[in-house]
């Protein structure tokens, strides 16, 4: 059995990974790719939850790799992708061998025609375009439910080592992604397979440690703070810090809000969202398994299903923009649920077993359909191959500022690749750029210091102003926040200061986004190609060239959208400002830039009649 299991896995991984690897994206994509591929680079940390397993394995698999660090982080989500795929196969395998009748080709075929199945879905596919942690998880996921088959089918001699293991897995994925802490289900059914209670009970301290081993990994976190790294996110040194970081403190504001009927509304909303996620062969397979499961008391199914369940619950609760990638972590178990769907219909359908042509007819079809079905649906979304808008679109902005420029804003879709841009490819390196909403946060102003002295030092006693107004609020005691944003502005316009007096060009963007208007107040602004410059005469003279953002496979992204939308608003912006100072010829060509790249925007169309253009004519009429 276990050759055959392993042939079928490495051939689901190697269609899985060539799959992938031929539609992911070429280099960066937008939200935190940019920063996680620095991070595996540099080994600093990342937002919360710090990642540490991603950053240990991605430094390793960088130094394994050749070619650019932004390709090849995306390739180990490709990797990971496709592990899965494999893992998953191989329990398939194990399952269809245990509870069927099939020979070991059909159930082989079966096994990786439905693990292929589970790949080809939306959310499995979409998982691996760009470098991200969450497919890492899954992949935890998918070991801690092969952990489970082998504890549902081998003998019981090797329980004992199979707990341990299961332990151990579940403690090692915990540092890379919290949500894998739902999938206790499933330890616990390992721990409880074959055994009483009181063994099972006795098992728990050896089980413990293993966990411990496994988390240890987390201890990355405070060794590699205290050595300053470049990107050093939450200052995680100390105990309290480590805390606050690993359990995503600063994320509470978006965790468990809203009322009834709010609830209700993202629990219809996350239903309608399922048939283009899973795709309606694993909808209908992994209905029929749960309901099954409960019906005969298939315990390996029941864990999975409430692993999966809690994992939803948790994420609806969860009002966080990208909330989608955090399906990839529990599909497994969708995986799972689909499987045991096949084995009921197998056991109530008697000619399945009697006869071995309708056996292989139904397997083959219930696991290649919803595979091909999966295809056609998904790769012309899934393709992402051309898209290289992240790291155009940053290194266009920043190529628009002046030299030694400084530049506060609230993007985390321009902070991001400009991380990796600035640190990695050393484009840009005389800019410096602050994170308008990381500058609320105690431990940013010491990190930008280290960076940027000469703008950060002569201003300490602002940022001591402002950590002892803000620390009240970071240990959850009452706050003054007329305080904190007093302080916040004086902190942020002493570094605007700095810079004006040693003669570095100053740009800002987003205060209204992040909601602090007292920055910059009082000064002069002067509309760039997208940064307003500080300055009391004059016009900037660097254009956005929209022939410089490559958008090729991009649009689809609401996060490229979003930034697209920003750009040509940007370029309305300065081209009203020069319409008010008489350039008239500038600003009927700023007219015609955006009117070829966004023609049916409403503030194209806007712009072009307070310039006294006639409206576009709609080429589709």
């Amino acid at each position: 059995m276990r050759r055959t299991e392993t042939t079928i896995a490495a051939l689901v991984f190697a269609i899985v990974f060539a799959i992938y690897a031929r539609t992911s994206a070429p280099g960066l994509g937008t939200v935190d790719s940019g920063e996680l591929t620095t991070v595996a680079a540099t080994l600093g940390i990342a937002h919360p939850t710090g990642y540490p397993l991603y950053a240990l394995l991605g430094r390793v698999w960088l130094l394994l790799t050749p070619g650019s660090p932004d390709r090849a982080m995306v390739l180990f989500s490709v990797l990971a992708g496709a592990l899965t795929g494999a893992v998953l196969a191989a329990g398939a395998y194990r399952l269809l061998r245990q509870h069927t009748q099939a020979a070991p080709a059909l159930a082989a075929l079966s096994a990786g025609l439905l693990a292929l199945s589970w790949a080809l879905t939306s959310v499995a596919w979409e998982s691996v375009a760009f470098a991200e942690v969450y497919p890492l998880s899954s992949l935890g996921t998918a070991i801690l439910l092969y952990l489970a088959i082998l504890a549902d089918t081998a003998p019981p001699d090797s329980s004992f080592r199979l707990a341990l293991l299961a332990a151990f897995v579940w403690g090692l994925a915990f540092g890379n992604h919290l949500t894998i802490i739902w999938q206790f289900p499933l330890v616990l059914f390992i721990l409880s397979r074959g055994r009483s209670w009181i063994a099972s009970i006795r098992l728990l301290p050896f089980s413990a440690a293993a966990f411990a081993l496994g988390c240890s990994l987390i201890l990355f976190l405070p060794i590699r703070s205290s050595l300053e790294p470049s990107l050093d996110w939450g200052d995680p040194e100390t105990w309290t810090n480590l805390l606050r970081h690993m359990s995503a403190w600063q994320y509470r504001v978006w965790m468990f809000t809203g009322d009834i009927k709010s609830q209700v509304l993202k629990l219809l909303s996350y239903v309608a969202a399922l048939p283009p996620l899973w795709g309606w062969p694993l909808i209908v397979l992994s209905a029929a398994g749960a309901i099954g499961a409960l019906i005969w008391r298939r315990w390996l199914a029941v864990a999975a299903f409430l692993a999966w369940l809690i994992s939803a619950l948790y994420n609806l609760n969860y009002d966080i923009p990208d909330i989608n990638t955090y399906e990839i972590v529990p599909f497994p178990d969708i995986f799972l649920l689909a499987l045991f769907g096949l084995l009921a219909v197998y056991a109530i359908v008697p000619l399945l077993q009697r006869v071995a042509v309708l056996r292989a007819a139904f397997f083959l079809l219930f696991c290649g359909l919803p595979a091909v079905l999966g295809f056609a649906a998904n790769h012309q979304r899934a393709d992402v191959s051309g898209a290289r808008f992240a790291s155009a679109f940053a290194r266009e902005l920043l190529r628009t500022v002046d030299s030694n420029a400084v530049i506060l804003h609230g993007n985390w879709d321009i902070q991001s690749p400009a991380i990796y841009e600035q640190q990695l490819n050393r484009y840009r390196r005389d800019v410096a750029i602050f994170d308008l909403n990381l500058l609320q946060r105690s431990w940013y102003f010491p990190s930008q210091r280290r960076d940027h002295p000469s703008l950060c030092e002569p201003c300490q006693a602002d940022y001591e102003r402002f950590l002892a107004a803000v620390r009240p609020f970071e240990a959850d005691q009452p706050v003054d926040g007329a305080q904190i944003e007093d302080a916040y502005t004086r902190m942020t316009n002493c570094v605007v200061q700095q810079a004006r007096a040693q003669g570095r060009p100053v740009y800002l963007r987003d205060l209204a986004s992040v909601n602090h208007p007292g920055v910059g107040v009082g000064l002069a602004r002067i509309p760039g190609a997208y940064f307003d410059l500080l300055s009391d005469s004059g016009v900037a003279q660097s254009l956005l060239e929209f022939a410089n953002i490559d958008t090729t496979h991009s649009m689809r992204d609401p996060h490229v959208r979003v930034c697209l939308r920003e750009a040509v608003n940007s370029t309305i912006h300065r081209g009203s400002y020069l319409a008010s100072i008489g350039d008239s010829t500038a600003a009927l060509e700023l007219a015609h830039i955006v009117s070829n790249f966004a023609p049916g925007l409403s503030a194209v169309s806007n712009f072009r009649r307070q310039l006294g253009l006639p409206p576009l004519v709609d080429s589709a009429k």
